[in-house]
């Protein structure tokens, strides 16, 4: 049965019962305010050993006394009460509405989100590979990671093979081509949420240290993440903005350069999410990938005209596409229906949240995470989908946390006598401090904060060194698999790097923490007449506020 609106009249709906063979259906009308009299018309097909139409209907005289004894006996049918269903709730799933959420809609959508009915869209692209697209509102993404056994549904739905391992890729900005991304000029979003970034200028010393890094990038994940991938078939998590994670970008590209080899069935799953509607309706090019997704999907063409005018409400903001060449897409619109504003992430952070953790419960996971992040706003909690926090909680919850470095970095031997750690770390603060005065030369400051962790977790803990020679003497010239380099470096360790031989104090490295932080809040400041930024009390106090906590932190 289909409820469905006429096109004469708004009020008036119209119940549609399936019909014959020929696909003809009884339509009943149903009036606004009660069931008032209404047409009935017979399906066009006759029931089997039914009489045809242009027969005369022909009664024995027991079916006559049967039927006046009925109707001696029926009692008066009530009048049906109103229709207690809004008419104007019922929307079509390819409606251009701009409207707030009915309860009619919203019923709809738990519904929907429920049984995950039609949620999952397969759209074509004519590359071989068709793409599966799963829209959501907040209410939906804010249903499935509250139910239990709902998260379960979207594997089952998106048809995921069963995976021996995750591989998560926490989002990591400062690609070249994010910085392609950003507004040129003081963009407001840009200020607020990478400080020290200054648009069309590399975080790099010269151009070709960023060309290089990000190939390096492309042959790590091509070496050693993707066949690890094929070996576990892999469950691969990551940004679906293209540009906009330089893990998932790097990714993506060694994906490609190999998919010739599985041809339109990898022997492993990515799934890229994205919360990122208004970069998405910013960036207005016809081409865009993304346009052609939404254009494609019933769920996101209902929300167009909404999401259209709240994007534009919104202000100027970097351009943000979808990556044309991942397999598999989950979008959340960020539609805050209470305060008919976009941006509000906090329902996609809870399902990214659930979707990792349903999954890390039950296979081996690692986590890969590299570039910069995005300071927090007011508590470690507060920054996002890009936050240094998504690191920290995979350690605390025993996952193995990868943080890469793609810079090019002096040589500095590691001692192995303790009382030379600290000639090490000074060293190599050195060097570091000589590295971020030629990025000001240039107008800009080291914001690659992860890179920076990377480089002096190695320096405080030489984890590396120590793991070579422990390798060299157990498997020598043996190429070893990552996860067993991984558990031959906690072996090394102890589990307890602070206090293995040889490696640093506790004092040293909350020394090197306090001294990476005031130099990197130090630079940003100094920066901030180039992008134009107040020089306010209010900005003066917001940044030492911002400065205090992740001194804490």
């Amino acid at each position: 049965m289909v409820l469905v609106t006429t096109d004469n009249d708004p009020d008036l709906l119209s119940m549609r019962l399936p019909g014959g063979s020929d696909s003809s259906d009884t339509t009943i009308n149903i009036g606004p305010s009660a069931f008032e009299p209404c047409s009935l018309q017979s399906p066009s097909v006759p029931l089997p050993g039914a009489p045809s139409r242009e027969e005369p209907l022909v009664m024995q005289p027991s079916q006559t006394r049967r039927l006046s004894q009925l109707t001696a006996v029926a009692p008066a049918m009530p009048v049906a009460p109103e229709l207690p269903i809004p008419v104007k709730a019922l929307v079509p799933d390819d409606a251009d509405g701009d409207k707030s959420v009915t309860s009619g809609e919203e019923t709809l959508q738990h519904v929907k989100a429920r049984t995950m009915y039609r949620m999952v869209e397969e759209i074509e692209t004519g590359e071989g590979m068709p793409r599966k697209l799963l829209f959501l509102t907040n209410v939906q993404a804010d249903l499935l990671s509250s139910t239990p056994g709902n998260i379960s549904k979207i594997f089952q739905t998106l048809d995921i093979p069963k995976p021996k391992l995750v591989i998560n890729f926490l989002q990591s900005l400062g690609a070249t081509t994010w910085y392609s991304t950003l507004p040129t000029g003081s963009g407001a979003s840009t200020a607020c949420l990478q400080p020290g970034v200054v648009p069309e200028r590399l975080l790099w010393e010269v151009p070709a240290q960023a060309s290089e890094a990000e190939h390096n990038l492309v042959r790590f994940m091509q070496m050693v993440l993707i066949p690890l991938a094929v070996e576990t078939n892999a469950v691969v998590i990551g940004c679906a903005n293209r540009g906009d994670c330089m893990l998932m970008t790097a990714f993506s590209e060694a994906f490609q350069l190999e998919s010739a080899r599985w041809g339109s069935q990898p022997p492993f799953t990515i799934i890229g999410l994205s919360s990122e509607t208004t970069q998405m309706y910013a960036h207005e090019d016809p081409r865009a990938f993304w346009r052609f997704l939404a254009d494609g999907s019933r769920s996101w063409r209902a929300r167009h005209k909404i999401l259209r005018r709240l994007a534009k409400a919104a202000g100027d903001t970097n351009k943000l596409d979808l990556d044309p060449h991942l397999p598999n897409y989950i979008v959340v619109d960020t539609v805050n229906e209470k305060d008919d504003c976009l941006e509000d992430k906090r329902s996609f952070l809870r399902l990214s949240t659930e979707i990792i953790r349903h999954l890390t419960s039950t296979l081996p996971s690692i986590s890969v995470k590299s570039g910069m992040t995005t300071p927090p706003f007011w508590d470690i909690t507060s920054a996002g989908p890009a936050g240094i926090e998504h690191a920290i909680s995979s350690a605390k919850a025993g996952t193995p946390v990868l943080l890469l470095d793609a810079r090019h970095r002096p040589v500095l031997d590691p001692p192995s006598p303790a009382a030379n750690r600290q000639r090490l770390i000074d060293a190599a603060l050195e060097q570091h401090m000589a590295h971020c005065d030629r990025l000001l030369q240039k107008g800009c400051a080291e914001t690659m904060g992860v890179m920076s962790l990377a480089y002096f977790h190695s320096i405080l803990h030489s984890t590396e060194a120590r793991a070579k020679e422990y390798l060299e003497e157990h498997q020598p010239g043996l190429r070893v698999p990552l996860f067993e380099a991984i558990a031959c470096m906690q072996s090394v360790t102890g589990g307890n790097e602070a206090e293995s031989p040889g490696g640093s104090t506790k004092a040293q490295v909350a020394a090197v923490a306090r001294t990476l932080v005031h130099r990197k809040y130090n630079d940003d400041w100094r920066i901030r007449e180039l992008r134009g930024e107040p020089n306010d009390d209010a900005a003066v106090a917001a940044h030492g506020k911002t400065h205090a906590r992740a001194v804490h932190a």
